[in-house]
């Protein structure tokens, strides 16, 4: 929690700077923390794409979709009923808010309810700004994802965990080994009932076994 809020003064920092019309290509996550690279752009920058630390990338237009809150946050809930109200608390995300950064911050953080997952979403917006309070471009940038939810938006706040937990499912994002494991068995069982061609069955062995092998 101490993290999202470090996350939402810096950004806040970030509202009133410059808005450039220029979008850079891709943000390379991987080098967010250099500050070599980092010091080329400025508070509230935009980007067309993202490359994620797996390696995969993500444009302006991707879809993506909400997955399962992870943590302990909850948000109140009324449910009006004919007679009268009842009032309780719902499971919320931790790292995906309605609206953007900097005025939910001001506002008090408005969580997403547990009622989104499973919602398929657009990347609207990719920004970035520097951790530092003060601006200052020699400081790491820190990143987030603007989501197009059809009538509103909301903001991915510290995008790897949003994406480490399963609250935010990458699309792009490489086969785990066990994923891998999992298709070449399901792969064979449609061969052996004889649903798909031996030639198909290769293919699939072909591109998975890279995955299943490395690190092993």
């Amino acid at each position: 929690m101490k993290q999202i809020l470090v996350v939402a003064i810096t950004l806040i920092a970030s509202v009133s700077s410059f808005a450039q019309d220029f979008i850079p290509d891709t943000l390379l996550t991987s080098k967010a923390n250099d500050i070599e690279y980092a010091k080329n752009y400025a508070n509230n920058e935009k980007f067309a794409a993202i490359q994620l630390k797996d390696g995969s990338v993500l444009k302006v237009g991707d879809l993506m979709q909400i997955g399962q809150p992870s943590g302990m946050n909850t948000v109140r809930a009324v449910n009006s009923g004919l007679f009268n109200s009842t009032v309780s608390n719902k499971q919320a995300f931790q790292f995906l808010i309605f609206g953007r950064i900097g005025m939910s911050a001001m506002a008090g953080m408005n969580y997403l309810p547990g009622d989104f997952t499973a919602r398929q979403v657009t990347i609207k917006e990719i920004k970035a700004s520097h951790t530092s309070l003060v601006g200052s471009r020699k400081s790491p940038l820190t990143y987030w994802l603007i989501l197009d939810l059809g009538n509103s938006v909301s903001t991915a706040l510290n995008l790897d965990q949003a994406l480490a937990t399963g609250e935010l499912v990458n699309p792009k994002r490489a086969m785990t080994r066990s994923e891998a494991i999992t298709k070449l068995k399901e792969t064979k069982d449609l061969l052996e009932l004889g649903m798909i061609k031996q030639e198909e069955y290769e293919k699939i062995k072909t591109e998975l076994t890279p995955i299943i092998t490395q690190n092993n």
